[in-house]
């Protein structure tokens, strides 16, 4: 992804806080106008092609199914049956591993391994943790090249591997019995995700993800929020790019609210600075998803708030302070009017290439990542960025203002690394393990069930990420006191038709 460096510093700090792309000189991806003018041209075949042979194929394809023609596609159960006897649950604080990362074979998961590895280390000094997947020889190679690539050989001797299928429910308990928490990259998850979380609540064992499919978590709820409650188990999803920048700010807007003025959160907006790229894991979940001239002038719909949003709310209901609703608005900003225009297009062309057989194939010839696969070395660890400036006003009229800044690639790396902290916080921190005294504790306290992010794992999480590199500057803004001109100009007499 090609990055052009403007003759003049491209940033603007949004709110009061100075913006931290400013500090590091990130460049904004931009379109040259050359590539705006070819994409333009290109829009035409896509609306009088490529759209009606996907909506062909689309509604032919639910027609023969309809009659019984072509098979429905076929869907994991949602429980297995499999029975666990209260009694016979080993307690959390006497397990074996703090933590267990299931599909480290994927891009995400070895990430997931690799950050483990470099913060906590092999020997499970400060972090005991093993690697899962459903083939032993794909996970030792995996293991034998985080211990190459870090030069730790104690990676081999040190970091267990469970042998775990989650289309074989016999193989699940060996994954979720002995570790106090597992945290899956295994997607998508509404084809590989059942069992985890099934076996994950009934057997007390925290839980989190990477997931953007709220229509599955609302059927896990639905199947085991009942079951996880009466277990302890703690099953959090959205513990990725999907969803914690956004959840976390939000909550820290209301909370430094409520402390600093006494004042009720009341309306949020959100601007997304972004350059990123998504393994092609990514994408595969996406495509099953659907088949069910100033500076920063022009911002567009970010590709993930509909979710954000959605968690968001979720955790504010749970927290149940102040105003019972809360007015969000989230939008990415662009540099320019061609670059807003060919995200916002380029999303809706890609999606819709991806829901018939002969652009799918094309676009993973040519454009897409495979599964496995993702970003380079560079962009992960250089290039790839992602800045969330949140701004929050209450009912009396107070603001807060915050920066929630991921210096590295936000879609893979921090994302690993964002799940992995999610977990562990869970681990470490909950007060009935043994290790919890002294330790700052979860707002979500001892009680098991399902929770979005902020309102699970709350400042406790975000500690830990600020201590991976993640980075949070928050400033709150009075309202200024009303002068005399004010006060008189209130108490002035209006004119009825005004």
């Amino acid at each position: 992804m090609s990055v052009t460096k403007p003759k003049v510093d491209p940033y603007i700090d949004i709110v009061g806080l100075p913006s931290p792309l400013r500090r590091d000189q990130r460049f904004m991806f931009q379109v040259s106008p050359l590539r705006f003018a070819a994409f333009f041209a290109f829009i035409p075949f896509w609306l009088g092609a490529i759209m009606p042979l996907t909506i062909f194929y689309q509604v032919t394809t639910r027609v023969l199914r309809k009659l019984g023609i072509l098979e429905p596609h076929p869907r994991p159960p949602l429980d297995s049956g499999h029975i666990k006897a209260p009694e016979t649950i080993q307690p959390r604080k006497d397990r074996k591993y703090d933590i267990v990362v299931l599909g480290v074979t994927g891009f995400t998961g070895r990430l997931a391994a690799r950050h483990l590895a470099q913060k906590y280390g092999a020997e499970g000094k400060i972090i005991k943790w093993a690697i899962a997947g459903r083939n032993k020889a794909k996970v030792e190679a995996v293991r034998k090249s985080l211990a190459e690539e870090l030069k730790m050989p104690k990676i081999v001797t040190e970091i267990d591997i469970i042998v775990a299928d989650t289309s074989d429910p016999n193989t699940m308990p060996a994954l979720v019995e002995d570790t106090r928490a597992v945290a899956t990259t295994a997607g998508p998850y509404q084809e590989y995700g059942n069992t985890v979380v099934e076996f994950c609540a009934k057997y007390g064992t925290h839980y989190t993800d990477i997931t953007g499919e709220v229509g599955w978590v609302k059927q896990m709820m639905v199947q085991h929020g009942e079951t996880a409650k009466s277990t302890g188990a703690k099953i959090v999803p959205f513990c990725g790019h999907d969803c914690i920048p956004w959840d976390l700010s939000v909550m820290k807007l209301q909370q430094l609210l409520k402390d600093e003025f006494n004042d009720d959160l009341k309306t949020v907006k959100v601007w997304d600075e972004a350059l990123m790229q998504a393994p092609g894991g990514t994408y595969q979940t996406a495509m099953l998803s659907l088949s069910g001239n100033g500076l920063y002038p022009w911002t567009a719909p970010f590709v993930m708030a509909l979710i954000n949003a959605k968690i968001v709310r979720w955790t504010y209901a749970l927290r149940q302070q102040g105003e019972k609703k809360i007015s969000y608005r989230e939008t990415q900003v662009h540099r320019d009017f061609m670059t807003a225009f060919t995200v916002y297009v380029g999303t809706m062309i890609l999606g819709s290439s991806l829901l018939n057989p002969l652009t799918k194939w094309l676009a993973y010839q040519f454009i897409l990542p495979l599964p496995g696969n993702g970003p380079s070395s560079e962009n992960l660890e250089k290039t790839n960025y992602l800045l969330v400036t949140a701004e929050g006003v209450g009912t009396n009229g107070n603001r807060v203002e915050s920066t929630f800044y991921l210096p590295k690639d936000p879609g893979c790396l921090e994302t690993a690394k964002m799940m992995v902290e999610a977990g562990l916080a869970m681990a470490l921190h909950e007060t009935n393990n043994g290790e919890g005294k002294g330790k700052k504790e979860l707002p979500s306290g001892n009680d098991g069930g399902f929770f979005p992010p902020a309102a699970c794992l709350g400042d406790v999480l975000l500690d830990r990420l600020i201590d991976v590199g993640i980075e949070y500057k928050v400033r709150t803004v009075a309202k200024p006191e009303p002068t005399i001109k004010d006060k008189e100009e209130d108490v002035k007499p209006k004119d009825k038709d005004a």
